[in-house]
């Protein structure tokens, strides 16, 4: 990691990479041979050992929900009869281009429904992304765009191979790095991953996050330091390092501050990868144009930048070496140096007006739909008779002949989409050929090196000639390629997983092919489900953890306490239940405990007031921390995926860090309530009380936690905490004796972690008592505290063994938590 500050890195100016016709900064050295064969600009100075990324092929099919599935059958069954009612009207169907991406050929007529064609609709399937290829090197940015939907952050993640593991997707096609198949595991240990919501602890400060971050990432502990220090001055953070982050509730560092901070966390290990998703979204323009700033400077120390946006400003734009621009339904419109894509759209005749942001402009071209979709928002087609024919009735001689023009723009936007993507198709397909060759084309080289095969799909014009277009015939060709099955006939396609694919050679040119014996999945698209043969066999490999055991606890542990004293919400409402709750109590049932008139109505009040101590401190543990904790559990996910440390090591620092400050809070309750309701005045006594108390109150916690693991959601969390509290409650003792709950329930109070610390409190007051019945009551005489608690008819367990047992429970409900945690980590698809 370069220590320098990033100021001192110069950046390309607004006009150096229109300037330059391989999309290269003027600062950056010439190319090596590796590099500049690649045709798409040579990489800035490097500090940090350079990588190369590549891809050929990549797609994802997701099987829709059921709901989804029945209205696209139903749109596409719309579609083909108002097809046939137009064929037997003799009207031509509408002309379409294509708007999913890869569909049906403008003369085929199967196109998108709501973005899906019409054999997706059948198939109840999507396809998210469609044989996407490229390829990034150490010292570029590459920025994935498109109009919302398309599959940026879906390619981004199988980039990044954070693809969450389901079995309602198939992905395909083959992510090499240098050339080689990547491993999942130590892939995940070379790139860096920054999601687009920023997941900080709002408590702590710029220079905290990145340090503790550094602690469980970075091999030597000498290292920490500098570490820090580096990363807080390349993303000029050093004027905000002792700020608090804040959240949008509480104050704090700025929003590109805090996206920097965000970055900062994931660079600590010092990675020569980079993924980002919409760092800019929610910023204004002066701070998104900061944090472009730090992505062309990161790419400047050497490392390979991958970034997804939506619509970047025009200077924005310009700080990205590669584009990768995709269309709806994830087909590739174009890749090449984000420099050209003016100059490439222009030799398809579709110029950039002047005055008119490149971004806009491109995002403009494939955003369009194919107009007449069934299902689809826009107009109907003027191909059809009965719209035509309506338009006077419907509006008058003004609007008709608007609605007629705006159709006849859509129409003109879709066809200009067909020759995007055709051109897009023919290079994409050269691409997946020969992703790491020399001779891997870009949209922008003038003079295209393909094969042979992928060749013949462009006719006589050239597809990327201005008004040049593949005929039928090479749509045909590029169909019979792709495999591509007639319409009307079962969707059956091959994806490629192979370490590398094969080619299928031919006329002096190849095609990838899977690989011989490699787990190539085989996606069957049906009208119920997506199946992958080798979904039984995608693992969930996680990052070694390159830093010790013990330094990853003391971390965590110091970690935990800063949050837990910086938490001043909930502990000035801990603080406020051990002052005013227990105030409360104590003087309401004020000396209640030192009572020893012996009747039966003192004694039930006494028991019935250390009952409700026990929950009042049994609810303010489960509620805080099941409320809580799911915010932090997607700091866990982010920091387990990354391979910061062990599930062992944060669950036992969150347990000694909590175990601390409950046991200041319960201390302080114990003691105003113990002395006042008079209860024994022994040191030994008390200190049973106490214990017996913070073990309820880590009992509450272990079972907020276990809670809050299984369920993620904070709603469902809120709706299960009165039944995993309620239940037990119900069989402790408090509100009936065993002997008056049926019988096939009273094995509850034997496992019933309240009834224990119920019994504790009791023993621990009456166990030793005597007390003195009224002379006219039904058996006068002397009543010892053991026949008092005969009325609760407690266990005949000691109150020593009683705190032991909930603590047991405790630990029994935190090793359960340690479970679940490890059970619902990260698990990542690796089949690609």
């Amino acid at each position: 990691m370069a220590e320098s500050d990033a100021s001192s890195i110069p950046l390309s100016s607004p006009s150096s990479k229109l300037d330059s016709p391989d999309g290269r900064a003027r600062h950056a050295p010439s190319p090596p041979d590796a590099l500049s064969s690649f045709g798409v600009g040579a990489p800035r100075a490097s500090s940090v050992a350079g990588v190369t990324l590549s891809w050929s092929d990549l797609t994802y099919t997701l099987l829709l929900p059921a709901a989804e599935r029945r209205a696209a059958a139903r749109a596409a069954a719309a579609r083909d009869a108002a097809a046939g009612t137009a064929a037997e009207a003799g009207d031509s169907p509408p002309a379409s281009g294509g708007g999913g991406g890869g569909g049906e050929p403008p003369d085929g007529g199967a196109v998108g429904v709501d973005g899906l064609d019409a054999a997706e609709a059948r198939a109840g399937v999507r396809h998210v992304l469609r044989g996407v290829s490229g390829r990034v090197g150490s010292g570029q940015v590459l920025a994935i765009m498109g109009p919302s939907g398309c599959g940026k952050t879906t390619l981004l993640n199988l980039l990044a191979g954070r693809v969450a593991k389901a079995r309602t997707h198939v992905a395909g096609g083959v992510v090499r790095v240098d050339g080689g198949r990547r491993e999942p595991g130590a892939f995940r240990r070379l790139a860096a991953y920054v999601a687009q919501d920023d997941v900080l602890f709002s408590e702590l400060t710029v220079r905290e996050h990145i340090a503790f971050a550094a602690g469980l990432r970075v091999a030597s502990g000498a290292d920490v330091a500098p570490t820090t220090a580096a990363l807080l001055a390349e993303l000029r953070l050093t004027h905000v390092a002792d700020s608090r982050v804040g959240s949008p509730l509480v104050r704090g560092v700025s929003g590109g501050e805090r996206k920097r901070t965000a970055i900062a966390v994931e660079l600590v290990a010092a990675p020569p990868l980079v993924f980002l998703d919409e760092p800019t979204s929610a910023l204004d323009a002066a701070n998104a144009l900061v944090v472009a700033d730090r992505l062309a400077a990161l790419a400047a120390g050497g490392r390979a930048v991958v970034t997804t946006i939506h619509q970047p400003r025009s200077d924005i734009f310009d700080r990205f070496d590669l584009l990768l621009l995709l269309a709806r339904g994830g087909s590739v419109a174009y890749w090449g140096p984000a420099a050209d894509v003016v100059t490439y759209f222009a030799g398809l005749s579709l110029p950039c007006p002047e005055r008119v942001n490149p971004a806009d402009f491109i995002i403009d071209l494939v955003s369009v739909r194919p107009p007449g979709a069934v299902g689809a928002p826009g107009l109907p087609s003027l191909g059809s008779s009965a719209a035509t024919a309506a338009l006077p009735r419907r509006a008058g001689t003004a609007d008709a002949a608007a609605l007629a023009a705006a159709e006849v723009a859509a129409a003109a936007a879709a066809a200009d989409l067909t020759l995007i993507l055709k051109a897009a198709r023919v290079q994409q397909l050269a691409l997946a050929a020969n992703p790491d060759g020399a001779a891997s084309p870009t949209m922008a080289t003038t003079e295209v090196t393909m094969s042979p095969t992928a060749a013949a799909l462009a006719d006589g014009d050239g597809v990327l000639s201005p008004g040049g277009g593949a005929g039928l015939g090479a749509w045909a060709a590029m169909g019979r390629l792709l495999g591509r099955p007639a319409a009307g006939s079962a969707v059956k396609r091959r994806v490629r997983t192979g370490a590398a694919a094969a080619t299928t050679t031919g006329a002096g040119g190849g095609v990838p092919a899977p690989r011989a014996g490699s787990s190539s999945p085989t996606v069957t698209l049906s009208r119920h489900r997506v199946r992958s043969e080798a979904s039984d066999d995608v693992s969930a490999e996680e990052p070694d953890i390159l830093v010790p055991w013990g330094r990853q606890f003391g971390t965590l542990l110091r970690r935990s306490a800063l949050l837990n004293v910086r938490e001043r919400t909930f502990n000035r409402s801990r603080l406020v239940q051990a002052l005013f709750v227990s105030s409360f109590v104590g003087i309401t049932f004020y000396m209640a405990g030192a009572s020893r008139t012996g009747s039966l109505d003192d004694v039930v009040i006494v028991g019935n007031v250390l009952g409700m101590v026990i929950v009042s401190q049994l609810m303010t543990a489960t509620t805080g921390l099941s409320l809580s904790f799911p915010a932090e559990r997607a700091m866990v996910l982010r920091e387990r995926a990354n391979g910061s440390y062990g599930v062992s090591a944060y669950i036992l620092s969150k347990t000694l860090a909590e175990s601390a400050r409950n046991a200041v809070f319960s201390l302080l309750y114990s003691i105003i309530v113990y002395f006042l309701l008079g209860l024994k005045p022994s040191v030994v006594n008390f200190g049973l009380f106490a214990a017996t108390l913070l073990a309820t109150s880590l009992m509450g916690e272990s079972v907020g936690l276990v809670t809050a693991t299984a369920v993620s959601s904070v709603k469902a969390v809120a709706v299960l905490m009165p039944m995993v509290v309620c239940l037990p409650l119900l069989y402790s003792g408090i509100l009936l004796p065993p002997s008056d709950t049926p019988v096939f329930f009273r094995w509850a109070f034997k496992v019933s972690y309240v009834s224990y610390a119920f019994a504790a409190v009791l023993k621990n007051q009456f166990n030793g008592l005597l007390f003195e019945r009224p002379p006219f009551s039904f058996s006068a005489g002397v009543m010892t505290g053991e026949q008092a608690l005969g009325v609760w008819q407690v266990n005949t367990l000691s109150v020593g063994a009683c705190v032991g047992v909930v603590c047991a429970q405790a630990l029994a409900l935190r090793l359960v938590a340690y479970a679940v945690l490890r059970q619902r980590g990260p698990r990542f698809d690796v089949s690609v």
